[in-house]
């Protein structure tokens, strides 16, 4: 099925799409077989086609937008059908009212791929016969030979046009699958009314959880990760056994290895309660208007697995009032955890704990400070980490930790003083400030230049510029934040992180300079003007909301 321009054609459309549709949502989800590692749906035809438009005009880049062009081009020339235009694809008989669908599942006894692609129809009856001529243009030859082999399946027809093409037709949808097993799984869940996803519990869940207008949906199943980490892992020649006596490539025993060790790993990882089978199913949403994209994405676990029980644990809610506001700040970070559940955590040498060590090492060298016994015992485990520009808030960083006790802030800030005064003993290296109207200390240290540190009532504070520091001080803790591009949007108990940036701050810059590097996306990241992010955390649902906010069009 993927030598098929076809569809090649539906999943470009896919990928770029409108509102999603309310009316007959559940038409496809009732014919498709509830086992699914992915399934994704769009918006009517008809709204995401200027969604793609939008795309390829504005945020692809030049070379990969040409090479769009190109091709939608020539098989606009060769078949006369213009997949960009909506009176082609109602000529042809595709309900533009309505939106295409797509099902993946696992392979086949031999390996074969089995996908399934649900397209909205006109006419059912008549669309089988005009997706045969349209094949036969696409070959550029009318004497290609894909007549079809006509069978009867239950109350329905088959069609095979090709080895790994097989269509059938039923409820206003033609349905294109890449085996007929896979065809005749449909047609036995329209005939049986039974084992579709529309029954699927995490599917429904999914569905009750995400009600926005996406332009495209995806629900993917656990076996989706592990086919994904399973492709990943395999060698250039997929594991197969070289012909011959020669080796095909002197990587190929390296990456066998590679390739056994990542099986003999994903069967771990797969079996009992595990880190796999702790996750339900993961979901993203996806939206594009001319002003913003919108990603929404999660994962819904369970609670089979000790391990993946101590990482929901790890995520601290309840501490969003004590998000820091800074005026004109370029990037806010917040951020809350349960550090004595990572303290717990990291006993069991958990992925992960091993920076965890060397992030304590370095308070340690550099402060003095034991975290785990200074800090943690009166941390409310929320970090806020600001950064400014040169006018209006200072540059550089500023880091802010509220406390839930402020004597023993006191004495935690004393104690770091201490230790850099005995540090830098005869240097100039060290001194004593007033920022904010707090007490301060500087000191130069070996990796960080001259950084500050102070504390206030709220808590303690680390910066590498005065002015920036003095701004955070002056910051008020909140539960509304002023989201690029938006009015302020009110930050939740549910919620455990959330950020905000700027094209000129530090991570934008960052940005930038990947996408100077990357043909593919350089033209998109030219345009970001700011960006946001929210993670919630309700229960065993985890979330992150993204939303790009983009440069005006002139």
């Amino acid at each position: 099925m993927k030598k098929i321009v076809l569809f090649t054609l539906i999943a470009s459309i896919a990928l770029a799409t409108g509102v999603y549709p309310q009316e007959r949502a559940d038409i496809v989800e009732s014919i498709t077989p509830s086992n699914v590692m992915l399934f994704l749906k769009t918006s009517r035809i008809k709204k995401f086609l200027g969604s793609l438009r939008f795309v390829s005009d504005n945020l692809l880049s030049n070379e990969m937008a040409v090479a769009m062009k190109n091709k939608t081009d020539r098989l606009k020339n060769r078949t006369g059908f213009d997949m960009l235009d909506i009176a082609s694809l109602d000529k042809a008989g595709i309900d533009v009212n309505r939106s295409v669908s797509f099902a993946m599942y696992q392979g086949g006894r031999h390996g074969e791929d089995r996908m399934l692609i649900f397209l909205p129809v006109l006419d059912e009856k008549a669309f089988p016969l005009k997706f045969v001529e349209l094949l036969k243009k696409t070959a550029g030859s009318d004497t290609v030979d894909v007549y079809p082999v006509i069978t009867q399946y239950g109350d329905y027809t088959m069609y095979q046009i090709r080895r790994d093409v097989f269509t059938t037709a039923l409820d206003g949808v033609f349905v294109i699958g890449s085996t007929g097993e896979i065809i005749r799984s449909v047609i036995d869940a329209k005939m049986k009314n039974e084992g579709y996803l529309a029954l699927d519990p995490g599917y429904i869940d999914s569905l009750a959880k995400n009600r926005k207008n996406y332009d495209l949906r995806a629900f993917a199943s656990r076996d989706f990760l592990k086919e994904i980490m399973k492709e990943r892992a395999k060698p250039a020649d997929d594991g197969k056994e070289p012909k011959g006596d020669k080796p095909v490539s002197g990587n190929a025993p390296a990456d066998g290895f590679r390739y056994a060790a990542a099986e003999s790993e994903l069967g771990r990882l797969s079996s009992g309660s595990s880190l796999f089978n702790a996750m339900d199913y993961a979901f993203l949403g996806v939206s594009v208007q001319p002003t913003a994209i919108d990603l929404d994405m999660a994962v819904k676990f369970n609670r089979t697995s000790g391990t993946v029980n101590t990482f929901l644990d790890v995520i601290r809610t309840g501490s969003n009032g004590r998000a820091l506001l800074v005026k004109n700040a370029t990037a806010l970070i917040f951020a809350s955890l349960d550090f004595a559940k990572i303290e717990e955590l990291c006993k069991s040498g958990a992925p992960g704990c091993g920076r965890y060590a060397s992030f304590k090492e370095r308070v340690k060298a550099d402060l003095g400070l034991d975290f785990q016994a200074d800090i943690v015992p009166s941390f409310s485990g929320v970090m806020n980490l600001v950064t400014g520009e040169p006018k209006g808030a200072g540059s550089g960083y500023a880091l802010y930790l509220p406390m839930n006790d402020a004597d023993r802030s006191a004495k935690i800030l004393e104690k770091a003083a201490a230790y850099l005064k005995e540090q830098y003993k005869g240097t100039e290296r060290f001194g004593a400030v007033t920022i904010g109207g707090a007490k301060a200390y500087w000191y130069y240290g070996a990796r960080s230049g001259k950084t500050y540190i102070s504390r206030d009532t709220r808590g303690l504070y680390m910066a590498n510029d005065a002015e920036l520091m003095a701004a955070a001080m002056a910051g008020k803790e909140t539960t509304q934040v002023q989201l690029p591009g938006g009015a302020p949007r009110t930050i939740g108990e549910n919620v455990f992180f959330m950020t905000t940036l700027k094209k000129e701050s530090f991570f934008g810059a960052i940005l930038l300079l990947y996408g100077s590097r990357s043909r593919e996306i350089g033209g998109f990241v030219d345009k970001i003007q700011d960006l946001s992010a929210v993670s919630e955390k309700i229960d065993d649902y985890v979330t992150l909301g993204i939303t790009i906010n983009l440069m005006k069009r002139k």
